[in-house]
């Protein structure tokens, strides 16, 4: 597989009560570097391309690097951090 082209970081918050995805919230502002600052991969996931389970210490970090905050609401959402990358054909 060819590596991507384009990678594109999101924190993903979904209803607590039936698992659906409500919004995505754009943090390609912070680099993979911080972000492994406070999101540990797995052994087979140096990259992070697996789902992540944000929890309040990690929201407050992604808060601090981000230029327009996000409003975390743990009491009615579910947050994790997700990559996503375009490839060529």
């Amino acid at each position: 597989m060819k590596p991507p082209i384009k990678i594109y970081n999101y924190v993903e918050e979904y209803h607590r009560h039936n698992d659906k995805l409500n919004r995505e919230f754009d943090i390609n502002e912070i680099s993979i570097g911080v972000i492994k600052s406070f999101i540990t991969p797995n052994l087979n996931d140096p990259e992070l391309y697996s789902t992540y389970t944000i929890d309040q210490v990690a929201a407050d970090k992604i808060n601090k690097c981000l230029s327009k905050k996000i409003s975390f609401d743990f009491d009615t959402y579910e947050y994790c951090f997700q990559r996503y990358g375009d490839y060529d054909e």
